[in-house]
């Protein structure tokens, strides 16, 4: 039991003799993409679209809220035939409203992804040449 344990210990002290040169470097993703010029541009130029996309939804939707004030409004007075055009309509600009707001996320969606992808592929090779340099 003694030969096992010195044996065991034996191999971890040579062990750490064939790791005594190596070298580890440890980068943060994340922390360079929020942190880089490239990826606070990104994140601007996604809020400045953002800000403008919101302000259209924002418009169109209290669109619909006075539409929707005055259907409710008018429906003693409207024929069955006029209400249904009015709801007709509504129903027409609710649903593109929701088509916008959908294809926005899926598109904002995508546009971060490849900014995401080119600015960690850039990242990425600047890290591998920072690292031939140094040694690693």
């Amino acid at each position: 039991m003694k030969k096992l344990f010195l044996i065991g210990l034996t191999l971890l002290f040579m062990s750490g003799f064939a790791f005594a040169n190596t070298k580890i470097a440890v980068f943060d993703m994340q922390k360079a993409l929020d942190e880089s010029d490239a990826g606070k541009s990104a994140v601007e130029s996604m809020k400045k679209e953002y800000q403008e996309l919101q302000k259209e939804i924002d418009t169109k939707s209290l669109e619909l809220k006075k539409m929707q004030d005055e259907i409710n409004a008018q429906s003693a007075i409207l024929s069955d035939d006029a209400k249904q055009s009015k709801m007709d309509e509504y129903q027409k600009k609710l649903k593109d409203l929701q088509r916008i707001i959908k294809d926005a996320n899926e598109e904002f969606k995508k546009k971060e992804q490849n900014l995401v992808t080119k600015i960690a592929n850039e990242l990425r090779d600047v890290v591998e040449k920072l690292g031939k340099e140094l040694g690693y």
